[in-house]
């Protein structure tokens, strides 16, 4: 009999299943304490939209909010089970959008 997975992991690749939010995360990833405001022109979406799936990506523990100042900025958690494993995929992906500059 396998070993069932965790709720933990279970709920990361539900979260990261979504192309919207595995593409946040790869920039969150890649560049730390994004706004949400940039977020959105990266991805070419309204804030809302970037807003409900930081949501997800948060209460999931993937991610974490950071303050400054009226901004709402966001950068990846390090302390949930795995996240050596998916950063190593995310660091592998040339798919990811890059940053616009």
């Amino acid at each position: 009999m396998s070993k069932p997975i965790s709720l933990e992991i279970q709920t990361i690749f539900s979260a990261l299943g979504d192309q919207s939010r595995y593409q946040i995360y790869g920039l969150l990833h890649n560049h730390p304490g994004i706004c949400v405001s940039e977020l959105a022109n990266q991805l070419g979406v309204s804030t809302s939209a970037v807003s409900q799936q930081l949501r997800i990506l948060e209460s999931s523990g993937l991610i974490r909010h950071i303050r400054a100042g009226k901004k709402v900025c966001y950068q990846v958690s390090q302390s949930f089970e795995g996240y050596q494993q998916i950063s190593q995929i995310i660091s592998m992906d040339k798919n990811l959008i890059s940053r616009k500059e």
